[in-house]
C-alpha cells in the first residue's frame, strides 16, 4: 500500500522525505501550494499516543512555520481477512475526530482487498488507474453493493486522499459527494458519514447522479434539514 500511496502523492506534485515514523510529503518549491502530509503504517492504531512526537519530528525536518497549520496525517491500517472491523471502527472515528496536531485520515484495508487491487493494477500507474476506474459503472455498482474487494478499496482511497483531482470533478453529481466527505472531516462531523453516502448512492446509478445540480444533491444529502437548501 505504501508504494501505491507514494505514487499518488508523487503524481500530485508532492516530494517525499523518509523519517523514522513514516514518509513526510511536501509540495515542490516550484509551486505556491502549501500542503504537508505524514503517511504512517499503524496496524495497532496507536496514533493518538504518538502524534505529538510525529508532529515535532516533521517540524524539525522541514523547519517551516506554515507546517503546523497545514499538516495532515494519513494512517494506513491493514486488518486480517475475517477480522471484525467493527471492533476498530470506533478507534478510527476517535482518531479522525481528534483536533490536535494533524488533520487525520485512516485508510483501512484487508490483505485480500490489497492483493486484488495490486492484481488489477499490474502494468498500470496507480494514480491513473484510480482516476480512470473511480467513475467506472462496474466499480461504482460494486462499491454500492458493499463488495469487500478492490472496488471498495478504490473508493476508500479516493475518499481518504482528498487532494486527488478525480475525473468526477466535471460531474455535477459525484463531485459534491467527495466534497461532503472532506467537509465532514474538517468539521469533525464524521458519525454516520459512510452510511449517509451509501444511502444516497443506493437508489441512483452514475448517469442519474450526473443529472443533479449541486443544490439538488445537497438537499438529498441533508434530508434532516426541514426545508432543504434554497437555490
Amino acid at each position: 500500500m505504501k508504494t501505491i500511496i507514494k505514487t499518488i502523492f508523487s503524481d500530485n506534485g508532492f516530494e517525499p522525505i523518509e523519517i523514522s515514523s513514516g514518509t513526510l510529503f511536501h509540495k515542490s518549491q516550484n509551486t505556491n501550494e502549501v500542503s504537508y502530509w505524514l503517511v504512517v503504517q499503524s496496524d495497532e492504531l496507536s496514533v493518538l499516543d504518538n502524534q505529538e512526537e510525529w508532529a515535532v519530528k516533521c517540524q524539525e525536518v522541514l523547519k517551516d512555520p506554515k507546517l503546523n497549520k497545514n499538516l495532515s496525517l494519513l494512517v494506513l491500517k491493514e486488518f486480517e481477512d475475517g477480522e471484525e472491523l467493527l471492533q476498530v471502527k470506533q478507534k478510527i472515528l476517535n482518531i479522525e475526530e481528534d483536533p490536535y496536531f494533524f488533520k487525520k485520515y485512516v485508510l483501512y484495508y484487508s490483505k485480500s482487498e490489497l492483493s486484488d487491487f495490486k492484481r488489477e493494477l499490474i502494468g498500470a500507474n496507480a494514480h491513473e488507474f484510480l482516476l480512470n476506474k473511480v467513475i467506472s459503472q462496474e466499480c461504482f455498482n460494486g462499491y454500492k453493493r458493499g463488495e469487500n474487494s478492490w472496488k471498495s478499496l478504490l473508493y476508500r482511497i479516493a475518499s481518504k486522499v482528498p487532494f486527488i483531482k478525480l475525473n468526477v470533478a466535471e460531474s455535477k453529481g459525484l463531485k459534491p459527494l467527495f466534497e461532503k466527505n472532506e467537509q465532514k472531516l474538517q468539521t469533525n462531523d464524521l458519525k454516520g458519514l459512510h452510511d449517509d453516502l451509501m444511502e444516497i448512492l443506493e437508489d441512483y446509478d452514475i448517469d442519474e447522479i450526473k443529472q443533479f445540480d449541486q443544490i439538488e444533491l445537497l438537499n438529498l444529502i441533508n434530508p434532516k434539514q426541514e426545508d432543504g437548501i434554497e437555490s
